[in-house]
């Protein structure tokens, strides 16, 4: 099992055979082993999802390209945001690699072809959008 990583201490001392959580390089691995006193990171999740990109525009939005979301959030200029599954409710974070400079961006939108697996990250401009393209990444949803 592997999980993103941000800064959390945490003290494990289960006795002897019990498994222990120890920090590596943006992973956290589980081994049969005790330890104590280790440096610990959250527990968020990844998952592997289409990403694709869209624009407040006609072109992206049809009918809804008024500059307000599905959440009713108005955006602003500089917003960065993430249209998601109906799963991820509005609010929730989630980290993109490429977007954003890898920071977690709310859950503000959601679209017709957004299910599963695929989310929307928003850019201001067409020529952005068209620029990210469809990509397949690790994303991290934010607990």
């Amino acid at each position: 099992m592997k999980f993103n990583i941000i800064a959390i201490t945490l003290i494990i001392g289960f006795g002897s055979g019990l498994w222990g959580v120890f920090r590596t390089q943006n992973r956290i691995n589980y081994q049969n082993k005790e330890f104590i006193g280790i440096d610990v990171m959250d527990m968020n999740s990844y998952i592997d999802a289409e990403v694709t990109a869209y624009c407040p525009k006609e072109c992206c939005c049809k009918q809804y390209a008024d500059g307000l979301t599905a959440s009713g959030y108005i955006i602003q200029p500089g917003d960065k945001l993430v249209a998601a599954p109906i799963e991820y409710p509005f609010g929730t974070k989630i980290r993109i690699p490429g977007y954003n400079n890898g920071l977690p961006v709310p859950v503000r939108d959601r679209g017709g072809a957004i299910k599963g697996n695929k989310f929307d990250v928003f850019f201001p401009t067409h020529e952005q959008a068209k620029q990210w393209g469809r990509q397949y990444l690790k994303i991290v949803i934010e607990q």
